[in-house]
């Protein structure tokens, strides 16, 4: 009966604030609160209680009849919060840190978040981008070929020989056929070569650019096909690991990449580095505002 008494008392004397709450669309829950229960050191004032009835979706209509029961649920909530400090969970580091996660993600939420929403790239920030680090889109010069390679070892002379005339004879059926350019060899490669990766597709390989280690297998090609026109071949290309013949199926000079074709790329990166600027500045601001110190070790203390 004192019990019902007692949050009855409190019920009442909340509908005074909370109606003027009410009244004021947006007005903050914390502006002018006062305590109406404590448990300990623990308070319960009105924005509590208008926080919780928000938070419970419960409309005005029925917060006369609710607001007992939700002043109940916030009393036993701050008993056992009391309970807790008490015996001594707050003072936990695990705790500690949960809290510290809390309030920082709302300062982040409320301080730094409108600043990163408001970061924007504009089309004269990426052409002046573009402009400024061309050298970053050039494309270097590269040709399409495909291959034909027999494997033998350079001691293998016999070997080699039937290689060569082999490879000699594929590249004059090729011409004779009439395969077209962007076909490679077709299918004279699988019957005429051992590069497992490209023979069932018409011998034809990745891009080479020339851009490899020097000695490779594309510097190679690269410096074989670079003056050849689409369609021709190089002679044979003779390696330690077998006897190469190639054609090229397409070419592409050298250049830059067009500001179109970049175009998202550049603004995702002004958007990145700008966000990191933003954050390096107000972690800089935090810092002046709350510097921090060690404090100075206790000889005796061994943590």
């Amino acid at each position: 009966m004192k019990s019902s008494t007692f949050l009855s008392v409190i019920a009442a004397g909340s509908v005074l604030f909370l109606a003027a709450c009410e009244e004021k669309p947006g007005a903050s829950p914390q502006e002018g609160e006062d305590t109406i229960a404590v448990v300990g050191v623990e308070k319960i004032t009105t924005g509590d209680l208008l926080h919780e009835l928000h938070r419970r979706g419960i409309d005005h209509e029925e917060r006369g009849e609710q607001r007992e029961t939700v002043i109940a649920d916030l009393l036993e909530r701050k008993r056992m919060v009391a309970k807790a400090r008490a015996a001594g969970f707050a003072d936990r580091p695990e705790i500690r840190r949960a809290i510290d996660s809390l309030l920082i993600n709302q300062l982040l939420e409320a301080e730094l978040q409108p600043r990163l929403d408001s970061i924007d790239v504009s089309d004269d920030d990426v052409e002046a981008f573009y402009q400024t680090n061309r050298d970053q889109f050039a494309q270097p010069a590269h040709k399409t070929v495909a291959l034909l390679f027999r494997k033998s070892r350079e001691q293998d002379e016999v070997r080699r020989r039937e290689h060569r005339e082999a490879l000699l004879a594929a590249v004059a059926e090729t011409r004779t056929l009439g395969i077209s350019a962007k076909d490679g060899f077709g299918r004279i490669s699988v019957r005429n070569s051992e590069h497992q990766a490209s023979r069932y597709r018409g011998g034809i390989i990745a891009p080479v650019t020339g851009q490899h280690g020097e000695g490779s297998l594309e510097v190679e090609l690269f410096g074989r096909v670079a003056d050849l026109k689409v369609g021709e071949f190089t002679g044979l290309i003779e390696r330690p690991e077998g006897i190469y013949v190639a054609r090229v199926v397409e070419g592409q000079d050298g250049g830059y990449r067009d500001l179109e074709e970049v175009r998202g790329q550049i603004q995702r990166e002004l958007m990145i580095a700008r966000e990191a600027d933003l954050r390096r500045q107000f972690h800089v601001q935090n810092e002046r505002e709350f510097p921090g110190k060690l404090v100075e070790e206790d000889p005796g203390d061994d943590t």
